[in-house]
């Protein structure tokens, strides 16, 4: 009986040891776990400042594109005025063109604002 009182002590050491490496496995899988989440994280962050940062470039281009439409509107301002002026009734066609595109240009620049900058 001695013999058998051994080898189930025996047994039992190898089924704690069992379920250590079980547990030493578990905790393996859970740390791997944790750093593929950070890892996840600090990619979302990064992405976070590209985004940030580009919204700020956009801005500033729409700023740039504004100042140029106000500057060709006043332009074509000037010179409805001076073909008035001079009795000038039909416009050229490069005239047309710009006044198309600055109504072409604010609705961009709006669609934009609002979809991208807000």
């Amino acid at each position: 009986m001695n013999t058998l009182q051994t080898i189930y002590n025996k047994l039992a050491d190898k089924t704690e040891l069992a379920k250590h490496e079980v547990q030493l496995s578990l905790l393996d899988d859970i740390k791997k776990s944790e750093n593929n989440l950070l890892d996840g994280i600090n990619s979302v962050v990064k992405e976070r400042a590209i985004i940030e940062s580009t919204k700020i470039k956009m801005g500033q281009e729409i700023d740039k594109v504004k100042f140029l439409v106000d500057n060709l509107e006043k332009n074509l301002n000037k010179f409805n005025a001076q073909a008035k002026d001079l009795g000038i009734t039909q416009k050229p066609n490069e005239i047309e063109k710009a006044e198309a595109m600055i109504i072409s240009v604010k609705k961009d620049v709006q669609n934009i604002t609002t979809k991208y900058l807000k």
